[in-house]
C-alpha cells in the first residue's frame, strides 16, 4: 500500500507552479490551516511571493510564566497559550535542503512563530536532516516534518497540540471525504 502513497505524492512533482501553489494551499486547509499569506516587513514589490511561509495553524503551547518584583522572580508556572505554527509547502523534485531549511526559520523568526511544519513530496536532504535536529534539540524552534505519502496513508504523527482540539489526521481525513463528495 506504501507503494500507492509515494506513486501519488510523485504526481503531484508533474503539476506547473500555479497548480502547486494551489495544491499547497489545499493541503494546508486540509490539515487545519489558513494559506493567507502574510510577510511582515517586505517590502509589497515581491509580487505574488508569500515570505516564505505558506500558512498558519493555532496551535496551544506550555510556557513558563513569571511572575516578578524587581529583578528577583517571586515564582513562575506553566502556562498554555495559543499560538501559531508556520507551513512550509515544497512540491519539488529534489530533497528539501539546508538552505530552504535555514530559510523557512528566518521566515518564521522574522513573523515571531517558532513551530512549523514542512510538508514535502521528498525527504530531506542529509545536511538538512542534521539541521533538523538541531534545532529541535536547541528548543527555541520546534519543527516537524511530513512526506505528503506518509500523509496520504494517515501515518503522520507531530507533537503539536492544535488549538481546536482536533489532530492533523480528522482534519485531513474530513477534508479528503468532503473532497470526494463534491468530486
Amino acid at each position: 500500500m506504501a507503494k500507492i502513497h509515494k506513486e501519488l505524492a510523485c504526481m503531484l512533482l508533474g503539476y506547473t507552479t500555479k497548480e502547486k501553489e494551489e495544491i499547497g494551499n489545499k493541503i494546508v486547509l486540509a490539515l487545519g490551516g489558513d494559506p493567507t499569506k502574510i510577510a511582515t516587513d517586505l517590502p509589497k514589490r515581491r509580487g505574488n511571493s508569500d515570505g516564505g511561509i505558506d500558512g498558519r495553524i493555532p496551535i496551544i503551547i506550555e510556557v513558563i510564566q513569571e511572575t516578578r518584583r524587581g529583578n528577583a522572580t517571586l515564582y513562575s508556572d506553566k502556562v498554555r497559550r495559543e499560538a501559531k505554527a508556520a507551513f512550509c509547502i515544497k512540491l519539488q523534485s529534489q530533497n528539501f535542503t539546508r538552505d530552504q531549511l535555514g530559510s523557512f526559520i528566518e521566515d518564521m523568526r522574522r513573523e515571531r512563530i517558532f513551530d512549523g511544519i514542512i510538508v514535502t513530496v521528498m525527504p530531506l536532504s542529509q545536511d538538512a536532516e542534521v539541521r533538523f535536529k538541531a534545532y529541535n534539540e536547541q528548543g527555541d524552534i520546534r519543527i516537524c516534518h511530513i512526506l505528503i505519502e506518509d500523509l496520504l496513508a494517515n501515518n503522520v504523527s507531530i507533537g503539536f497540540e492544535l488549538a481546536n482540539g482536533k489532530s492533523f489526521q480528522s482534519n485531513f481525513v474530513s477534508a479528503l471525504k468532503e473532497y470526494c463528495s463534491h468530486a
